[in-house]
């Protein structure tokens, strides 16, 4: 791919950005359990506190500064002032370099292994011929000020810190809430030589856009913050004699601690910094080395390898960065996530089963940190059972254990345990109680697609996409344990669909509460939607003459970057669809190239054969897609994105920035299990079933399933499968 922006190095593992003025923010994602940073290509980025229940509390604002003297000559770091600019971004670190006429200097961070809290080094280098005076300024806001806080250095200037009362405002809760003051801290390992707790004091009148009056002076007169309403931050100024070709460094810890007893022995015992770090690179390469794939297309390699694991990795263990998530998009990324570590994905799951009411329902939405219900909390979702299904199988399956259907698993609503088969089985039953008068799913207040909320508002209204979701879902438990009454259901089912949403060239989307179908050729806007075409085929439901049509009606939904989940797009408000149709066209569900919707897509592909057409959507979607580098999407392509902008306009290709998809557990899904067809499970044992691009002569791929690990080869048509 082009270079204009950045490149791949050390055979994918490092991004390398070239500018700190890309079209967008290039940000990389460091996380743990407990704690997030999205750094971008300037060393900027918001730090969040996620634990407990992923609760997203900011810890420090994303402004961060960093700042340099020479002898005396103030410079601006971080904004390629120099004469080299180089930021790398690997799954673990972020490092910027920067090499000026008579010094270089480095700034890097990561979050360690565990605790809420980031390491940062400033290292500088004096590339002079002589001796030099060199200094280091290092900014970093503290979040959440009140007229309650204060920021200060400690007595002995060995670290900074911000306290003080959370705002308040009922009289009985100053008790309640003077529990909770606690101190944010920036420690660093050598002394500072000065430090400032005031921003306004710090950068002067220009706070923040020009050279910091500080700098000028050449260092901080030690002031403290105290309630003058001026947001605080922790500055800390060391300086350095350094002789020619001479290093120096600096590491800083931010953090949080209770008392001020605990940064005293942080700072007494300041982490070692390389320790850290090298415990950090480990953990990620145990998480990538479960699963590893070469093909001929070596960025889809990178991303399949490194980048698309971190993605999905902060998705699953992060809740996607917050506390109000539906369950499908939890069981989804759990899905992808087994392949990686399902003993991690089923204990989630479970989680998810324990939500589950004992008739069978399960409630879409709900907040995990027990807040009050909001938004789409309060809404009726129809498709929760059939992801529990769905999702809850593949997760199993990855254990390579098929007893684990037996476990048992509790309810929210009873105190009785089944297994954990018996809870797909309720889901299932329950589901077959959801049915309209064509004996099709109902809609409610929507399926997977959330703002399609006009059609069922009712009561009345069904769903083509549930329908045919349902009665995939059925086809998977059922091939685990027959069942008569729902094996009719199904049946049922598939007949409906054919007979009541069929348009002559695709499926409608639905049949609204007045038992009008919507999403066929009559309509005026919204006339085909994608869903019910890909899933038509993933459920086995268009055959004969309708697949070929189906598969024609989906090309001609076709863009350069994927395909447009409506088509054509609503330009103004349906009120058969709701909120869909309120969206700006070509943006998210309204005739975007949303690509989850698009990874169905390319299962749908590979279930009828076609290893062309599923290869070329894949790469069309590709963030790393040479026709739609960051020239023209404006994004890093490290991830994927939630969406492209769908129709022509001076957006048109543009990528949503949006980092929170299940596109990524589908990819995951997809091409390991049925682009490769390298599929694993419980139940089936290995199957290698390959659905391949004619381009793609040699695959390789190794995995880690069941305890052991497996080396498959695909050399021009003929499979050779190793257990290592």
């Amino acid at each position: 791919m082009k270079k204009e922006y950045g490149y791949f190095e050390d055979e994918g593992r490092a991004y390398v950005v070239t500018t700190p003025y890309p079209p967008s923010s290039f940000e990389n994602n460091l996380f743990n359990d407990e704690y997030r940073v999205a750094l971008n290509q300037r060393m900027e980025g918001e730090s969040i506190r996620m634990a407990p229940n992923f609760a997203n509390d900011k810890h420090k604002n994303g402004d961060n500064h960093f700042y340099a003297t020479y002898n005396g000559k103030p410079y601006i770091l971080c904004r390629g002032n120099g004469q080299s600019y180089r930021c790398e971004h690997r799954l673990y670190q972020t490092e910027l370099t920067e090499r000026f006429e008579d010094f270089e200097v480095s700034v890097r961070m990561f979050v360690p292994v565990k605790g809420k809290r980031e390491i940062w080094t400033m290292k500088v280098t004096n590339l002079g011929k002589t001796q030099a005076e060199i200094g280091t300024f290092a900014a970093f806001p503290f979040a959440k000020m009140t007229m309650q806080c204060e920021a200060r250095g400690d007595a002995q200037g060995r670290f900074i810190y911000r306290t003080g009362l959370p705002g308040y405002h009922k009289y009985d809760d100053y008790e309640k809430f003077k529990a909770q003051i606690c101190f944010d801290y920036v420690i660093s390992n050598i002394k500072p030589t000065s430090y400032e707790c005031n921003r306004l004091r710090f950068f002067g009148c220009d706070y923040a856009e020009g050279m910091p009056a500080a700098v000028v002076n050449g260092k901080c007169i030690n002031g403290s913050f105290e309630q003058d309403w001026v947001a605080p931050l922790g500055v800390t100024h060391h300086a350095f004699t350094l002789a020619a070709g001479e290093s120096a460094s600096v590491s800083f810890q931010i953090g949080r601690t209770a008392t001020m007893d605990e940064m005293y022995e942080i700072a007494d015992n300041f982490p070692n910094v390389e320790e850290e770090l090298d415990a950090l690179k480990a953990l990620w390469e145990q998480r990538c080395s479960v699963l590893t794939v070469e093909t001929p297309d070596t960025e889809l390699n990178y991303l399949t390898n490194y980048w698309l694991k971190r993605q999905l990795a902060y998705f699953t263990r992060l809740n996607r960065g917050g506390t109000y998530c539906p369950i499908r998009n939890q069981l989804q990324d759990y899905l992808g996530f087994a392949i990686l570590d399902p003993d991690f994905a089923l204990e989630r799951t479970i989680r998810i089963l324990e939500r589950q009411d004992f008739n069978g329902h399960i409630k879409q939405y709900y907040n995990t940190d027990g807040a009050p219900e909001w938004g789409l909390c309060l809404m009726r979702h129809s498709d929760a059972c059939i992801w529990l299904i769905l999702c809850t199988i593949e997760v199993v399956e990855k254990t390579g254990d098929a007893s684990v259907y037996d476990r048992l698993v509790g309810y929210k609503d009873s105190p009785i345990c089944e297994s954990i088969l018996t809870h797909l089985f309720k889901a299932a039953r329950y589901m077959a109680t959801q049915m309209g008068e064509h004996g099709l799913c109902l809609m409610l207040d929507g399926d997977w697609n959330d703002p399609v909320n006009g059609p069922g508002r009712k009561g009345k209204g069904e769903s083509g996409w549930n329908s045919m979701a349902f009665s995939y879902a059925l086809d998977r438990l059922l091939a685990i344990r027959p069942d008569e009454y729902l094996a009719g259901v199904r049946d049922r089912l598939k007949e409906s669909i054919n007979e009541h949403l069929w348009d002559g060239e695709w499926y409608a989307a639905g049949i609204n509460d007045d038992g009008i179908p919507y999403g066929v050729h009559t309509d005026e806007e919204a006339q085909k939607f994608l869903n019910t075409q890909t899933w038509s085929i993933i459920s086995g439901v268009a055959t004969g003459e309708r697949l070929e049509k189906v598969v024609n009606t989906i090309e001609t939904m076709k863009s350069p970057f994927g395909y447009r989940l409506i088509d054509p797009p609503f330009t103004k408000y349906n009120p058969i669809w709701g909120r869909v149709s309120a969206k700006q066209p070509g943006t998210t569900e309204n005739g975007s190239v949303y690509c989850h919707s698009v990874m169905f897509k390319i299962l749908g592909d590979c279930l009828r054969g076609d290893g062309e057409d599923a290869y070329s959507t894949m790469m069309a979607m590709l963030p790393t897609n040479p026709d739609h580098d960051p020239t023209w999407t404006r994004q890093i392509p490290i991830y994927y994105s939630n969406y492209y902008f769908g129709y022509p306009s001076e957006n048109f290709g543009y990528s949503s920035l949006h980092y929170r998809t299940g596109t990524v557990a589908w990819h995951f899904w997809v091409l390991l299990e049925y682009m490769i067809g390298f599929h694993a499970g419980a139940t089936t044992g290995i199957e290698i079933k390959p659905c391949l691009p004619k381009a793609w002569d040699h695959v390789k791929v190794t995995r880690r399933y069941g305890g052991k690990t497996y080396v498959l080869t695909i050399e021009n048509g003929q499979t050779e499968l190793v257990e290592q």
